[in-house]
């Protein structure tokens, strides 16, 4: 191969082999290989090479480590555990959007907050609007210090029982929900959702990840599905649901 327009990424640094045989063909360290672990960390190469690893490298929060059974403090039997990486469909579904500067974004279970830069990673700062929801008060307490080290505005993370939320809703017009909760709980907040709307008149996207909970949406006959985004994750489908504004 060309060594001129051939570059080698290697992820494997404990293989000493591997750096010898490159040099030995001519490679250059840098140059046309790279080894992807020193290049992220420099000299601090025990971390892994997701991006969460480069998160809470980057900018020292806590995104990876979970918290769940007895750990988590929730409002209901039917809300979940916390684990980093449940969001990671945002991927292949923020492409299916334009965003603009009047939208505005809530997310519903925050945990650590590790969805917001991830969010504007993809689509840039021209949403106006980030908010939340988390019960948990240690996960609302990281999420707080996350979101000041990403250099977000926290004011509008909340911490409450997400089927307690009501007019706060009325500034967003993007809700986004990730398995975050089942039952009565997710039949409240799309409740909720739908009560906000009606005061407030504006079109409004859900999204959601994970889809147990359809049926839960479809009794609320104001939503409508507007799009089923297959993605590369464990979480295959990602429905997209909306309120028109009339």
């Amino acid at each position: 191969m060309d060594k001129e327009t051939v570059a080698v990424l290697l992820t494997f640094e404990e293989d000493k082999k591997v750096k010898s045989f490159l040099e030995g063909l001519g490679y250059i360290e840098g140059k046309n290989f790279i080894f992807l672990r020193k290049l992220f960390y420099g000299d601090n190469t025990k971390r892994n090479l997701s991006y969460y690893d480069w998160l809470e490298y980057k900018y020292d929060v806590d995104i990876i480590n979970a918290k769940g059974g007895n750990e988590i403090i929730k409002p209901n039997d039917d809300s979940r555990n916390y684990a980093a990486g449940m969001d990671y469909p945002l991927i292949d579904v923020l492409d299916n959007f334009e965003f603009n500067a009047n939208d505005a974004f809530f997310d519903f279970g925050s945990g650590k907050g590790n969805i917001f830069p991830l969010f504007t990673t993809r689509i840039g700062r021209g949403i106006c609007k980030f908010g939340g929801v988390e019960y948990d008060p240690e996960l609302f307490q990281i999420a707080c210090n996350n979101l000041k080290k990403f250099g977000f505005d926290i004011n509008g993370l909340i911490k409450k029982d997400a089927s307690l939320v009501t007019w706060e809703l009325d500034d967003y017009n993007y809700f986004f929900i990730q398995n975050s909760f089942e039952g009565k709980t997710f039949d409240k907040v799309i409740q909720n959702i739908q009560e906000s709307h009606d005061r407030k008149k504006r079109e409004i996207v859900l999204i959601y990840a994970g889809t147990f909970c359809h049926v839960n949406v479809k009794k609320n006959s104001n939503f409508k599905l507007s799009k089923i985004i297959n993605t590369d994750y464990w979480i295959r489908n990602v429905n997209v649901y909306f309120l028109p504004d009339r």
